[in-house]
């Protein structure tokens, strides 16, 4: 297995190769894992939206055939620092890549990011259900001095539609009854998927001014007026579907803020350097 990073143009320049977008999306198909957002569509998606603050990064591996064997979608923020594709705004970080290289993909990556760029302090958000944790105690990851922790596991908030008992038992939820009760009481209560950017477009001010008034109120900001490119970004998703279907949701989050570490070396008197 090889490994090699591709920074800014050089990403650019496979990104916009069809054979490699095809090659990807196929990978996708082997990796029995959620991997919507690390998909072509959601990823190429986030980094056309925010190419004025992004760079794109991908860490990808081949085989020795030379064929495309695994993609760590990732970007270069405005201060240098490395992030995943789609940032906070993906629910998940991950990768993509053969069944036969999972255990090893993830952890060569951290390797090669660590030679080439030197990372600091490096926080993943959620794991996506089924994905590996074996490789964080790598021994080659110890060896160059890099210590990896699960930080909390947790059931995940979203709801599988197609997982019939799960489903039967959260309508059974006393706040979720009076909570349906209030709205056919009122204009009704459906669950409709939009597809159409034209539809998106006529609702989304009105959630757009619900989820900044809510999160203002919460947590003091405000999603959509603190990015100015958050809501062309969702309008373009629209423009270019996800793979695999999102409204089959995750079932669980096996494994989640993951923290990447490189132990302080016993001759710094402090300040330790981390990954």
């Amino acid at each position: 297995m090889e490994i090699r990073l591709h920074i800014g143009p050089a990403a650019a320049q496979r990104l916009a190769d069809p054979d490699f977008i095809h090659a990807w999306g196929e990978l996708a198909h082997e990796d029995p894992k959620q991997t919507a957002l690390q998909e072509p569509p959601f990823v190429t998606t986030w980094y056309t939206a925010y190419q004025q603050r992004y760079r794109p990064l991908l860490c990808l591996a081949y085989d020795a055939a030379g064929q495309l064997a695994g993609v760590m979608p990732l970007a270069l923020g405005p201060d240098g620092e490395v992030v995943h594709a789609g940032a906070h705004q993906a629910e998940y970080h991950g990768w993509i890549c053969q069944p036969s290289i999972e255990g090893r993909f993830p952890a060569a990556c951290l390797l090669q990011l660590q030679r080439e760029l030197d990372l600091g302090t490096w926080a993943w958000r959620w794991l996506p259900p089924g994905a590996p944790v074996a490789w964080l105690r790598s021994p080659e990851l110890a060896e160059h001095g890099i210590a990896a922790r699960i930080q909390e596991e947790q059931d995940s908030p979203l709801w599988d539609l197609q997982d019939e008992r799960r489903l039967k038992k959260l309508l059974k939820n006393k706040s979720l009854k009076i909570k349906r009760n209030r709205y056919r009481k009122g204009s009704g209560l459906r669950l409709e998927r939009i597809t159409d950017r034209q539809q998106a477009q006529a609702v989304f001010p009105a959630l757009v001014d619900q989820c900044d008034f809510r999160q203002g109120a919460i947590h003091g900001v405000r999603p959509f007026a603190d990015d100015d490119r958050k809501l062309a970004f969702y309008l373009d998703r629209l423009a270019s579907p996800p793979a695999q279907p999102l409204h089959g949701a995750l079932d669980r989050r096996p494994t989640g803020g993951l923290e990447l570490r490189r132990l302080q070396r016993r001759h710094h008197a402090g300040g330790a350097e981390h990954l």
